[in-house]
């Protein structure tokens, strides 16, 4: 357990209790707490059963926001299509689940889930950008920031990419009469 969370778990506990001192001391209170919970079945009156619910709904709330080991970052750049006469606005970004803009310049921000790993540093997954008509585009951001092409603000948890993506387009195969006709087995 780290000092943060020692932290949190005092808290937590002892500040519930002032305003379920003043309420036992100031107003009558008929508050009742009834019901299995746990797997035990309990029975509580008065400020106690208030300072309880408190507690409870404290805990539940640290629970629910801390069961994934994992930060959000934010990595942001620009991207460019090879014909100049489309927008990328209309690039995807794959990263499971999709969270992510591109807009009409080419700017993109998408917010990444991340993996703590040894220390106190992180890894990021790779982002495929695609298009359509284009060919496909893999970055690493870690490899991107390696090779200097990037900064990592730790405070803000946000990477922004300093080179611009270009997207190529895809070749088009053209017409040709006198090639053999594909045959099917």
């Amino acid at each position: 357990m780290d000092i943060n969370t020692l932290i949190f778990v005092v808290v937590a506990i002892l500040l519930p209790l002032l305003p379920a001192m003043l309420l036992y001391k100031f107003l009558p209170s008929k508050t009742r707490v009834q019901g299995p919970f746990q797997g035990f079945r309990i029975n509580l009156g008065g400020s106690f059963a208030g300072y309880f619910l408190l507690v409870v709904m404290i805990f539940g709330f640290y629970e629910i926001n801390s069961s994934c080991p994992c930060e959000l970052w934010t990595i942001r750049g620009d991207i460019e299509l090879g014909d100049r006469g489309e927008t990328p606005e209309d690039t995807r970004i794959f990263l499971v689940p999709e969270n992510y803009f591109v807009r009409r310049d080419g700017k993109f921000e998408i917010v990444v889930p991340t993996r703590p790993t040894h220390g106190d540093d992180t890894r990021l997954p790779a982002l495929v950008f695609e298009h359509s008509g284009y060919r496909h585009v893999t970055i690493d951001p870690e490899q991107e920031l390696a090779n200097d092409r990037g900064s990592k603000q730790k405070t803000v948890r946000q990477i922004t990419l300093t080179e611009t993506f270009t997207l190529q387009k895809e070749p088009v195969e053209k017409y040709d009469p006198t090639a053999e006709p594909l045959r099917q087995k």
